[in-house]
């Protein structure tokens, strides 16, 4: 077992050369795992691809990949996860290339892995624009406004009901239909049924309700309800 002192450089980026201390007796995934920890890749490391840094099986030099390099084609990728390293070409004998210090200086010294990381998706997150959250507002006196809705179960479709002080409430937020009534169609009706036995309805142990916890997206054309409708239900 001889501890080897591999450089390494990254597939596509330039100037990124590094050093990892490893055994020769060592297996291929223990020296991605050991790059991967270098390189505080938090990935994982079985998915990092590792290529013998050698050309005309020459090695590359400090100086060759400081630009980058992003062709692999025609170099041996190390695949057999349990290969020993000193079964792969990165023996004692085949890394330790006699080389002049001063050469070594220079950047002529030997680079014997090239290390291609998997491409990572941004996380949603990272990329979505700060959007100020909106105030919440508490409602003065809400019985009266859960008067206006309390019969909402038994509202007749394709009619009109008035709701002045909810309109009032959701106009000043911004978003509600364009006068004090909202037209009452199928469709509310059927959204309605399934918040209050589905959000609101307790659970019983002859009766769970299984989407008590869950979330709904209320979704449609703009200008048809929706807001009011939620704050109809939310009282």
């Amino acid at each position: 077992m001889v501890e080897l002192a591999l450089v390494c450089a990254d597939v596509g980026e330039s100037g990124n050369v590094f050093g990892v201390e490893i055994d020769d007796a060592l297996a291929v995934w223990q020296l991605k795992e050991a790059i991967a920890e270098k390189l505080k890749y938090s990935g994982r490391a079985d998915k990092v691809q590792l290529f013998l840094a050698k050309k005309d099986g020459v090695w590359l030099t400090e100086n060759e990949v400081m630009t980058g390099v992003s062709d692999t084609s025609g170099m041996t990728e190390l695949r057999v996860a349990g290969a020993e390293l000193a079964f792969v070409g990165l023996s004692e004998e085949e890394v330790q290339v006699p080389v002049d210090k001063r050469e070594v200086a220079a950047g002529n010294g030997p680079v014997h892995v090239l290390v291609k990381l998997p491409e990572q998706v941004a996380d949603a997150a990272s990329i979505r624009p700060e959007v100020p959250l909106p105030r919440t507002t508490a409602l003065n006196e809400p019985e009266r406004y859960a008067e206006e809705c309390i019969s909402m179960d038994d509202w007749g479709v394709d009619a009109v009901h008035e709701i002045p002080l909810i309109w009032r409430f959701m106009s000043s937020l911004g978003g509600c239909t364009n006068s004090g009534e909202i037209f009452w169609r199928m469709e509310d009706k059927q959204v309605v049924s399934l918040l209050v036995n589905g959000w609101f309805r307790e659970s019983s142990p002859n009766n769970i309700n299984v989407r008590a916890n869950k979330k709904s997206i209320l979704m449609g054309s703009p200008g048809i309800g929706k807001s009011t409708l939620l704050c109809c239900t939310d009282d």
